[in-house]
């Protein structure tokens, strides 16, 4: 399993809560035996990569990774505002090799765990290891964010109901964990242009994907239920600038400008701004790993 934090949130919507600790059945495992060493980030390094491999055991082997990326996957945390207290990472290494394994009993029983259980019960082995070797303390608490609410545009919404457009080999390969096909993946057209595919998705959906592009909360407003069918293109409209040699025909737009016109250009719907409050993890406190 590669932790590919955008990705996951695009493909498995049901990982995108943040975790909390009083669940019904709250996970237990932990790791038996774990190895950190600090990595000096130099040129050329390579990305941060890696995972539980087999996805279905306790055995973790992850190269490059920052003490963000961790937090980030042990409590299901993609998005940058559901984290505070940046500052506490600045006083250690900042990029870590980490291998880890379980018991055989913890392996046992991951094998036999569907899969979001089995990921809570991996994550809260995450969650340990940086307690246990980061001595990690931390709150949650509402804080008011800057965000958006999605409303109807002027003109009314240009949506297609669900069925309208044909769906392309690379769609129908796109599946979730339950098998089925996404109501929305990421894409890119023939020019390279970043295309919000949607099959059959709901506003839900939709909020869900722009949030994660925009990197903030979104609030529906639209009122509209139903599925649709739309293909929103990002990014197509480059603008002009100055440079010191003249102008500049290259995209220059800023990401959540771009994805704002596209909504209400394509979509008929808008982006407003607005504040809304969102529970978010807040670090307290953090060590350089205790020794091997």
């Amino acid at each position: 399993m590669i932790w590919l934090l955008f990705g996951l949130f695009l493909l498995n919507p049901s990982q995108n809560n943040p975790a909390t600790a009083d669940q019904a059945s709250p996970p237990s495992m932990k790791f038996e035996v774990a190895s950190i060493h600090p990595v000096k980030p130099e040129p050329g390094w390579k990305r941060e990569g890696g995972g539980f491999l087999p996805s279905n055991s306790s055995h973790l082997r992850v190269t490059n990774w920052s003490v963000l990326s961790i937090l980030k996957e042990a409590f299901s945390l993609p998005m940058v505002y559901q984290v505070a207290g940046y500052d506490k990472l600045s006083s250690i290494p900042p990029l870590y090799d980490i291998q880890a394994v379980g018991d055989e009993a913890s392996d046992k029983k991951l094998a036999e765990l569907p899969k979001d259980q089995r990921r809570a019960e991996q994550n809260h082995m995450l969650q340990a290891l940086l307690v246990d070797r980061f001595q990690l303390k931390f709150h949650w608490e509402d804080r008011v964010v800057p965000g958006y609410r999605l409303v109807i545009a002027k003109h009314g919404p240009k949506l297609l109901p669900a069925g309208s457009l044909p769906i392309d080999p690379a769609t129908l390969r796109m599946r979730g964990d339950d098998g089925k096909m996404l109501a929305m993946h990421l894409s890119y057209d023939e020019l390279g242009h970043r295309v919000f595919v949607g099959r059959g998705a709901t506003i839900a959906d939709l909020v869900r994907i722009t949030s994660a592009f925009v990197n903030s909360p979104i609030q529906d407003e639209t009122g509209l239920g139903g599925k649709y069918d739309f293909d929103l293109r990002i990014g197509d409209r480059p603008t002009e600038s100055i440079t010191p040699e003249g102008p500049n025909d290259q995209m220059q737009e800023d990401p959540n400008d771009q994805i704002i016109a596209a909504v209400q250009e394509q979509l008929g719907l808008r982006l407003e701004a607005a504040r809304t409050v969102q529970k978010v993890f807040v670090i307290d406190h953090v060590e350089a790993p205790s020794p091997n």
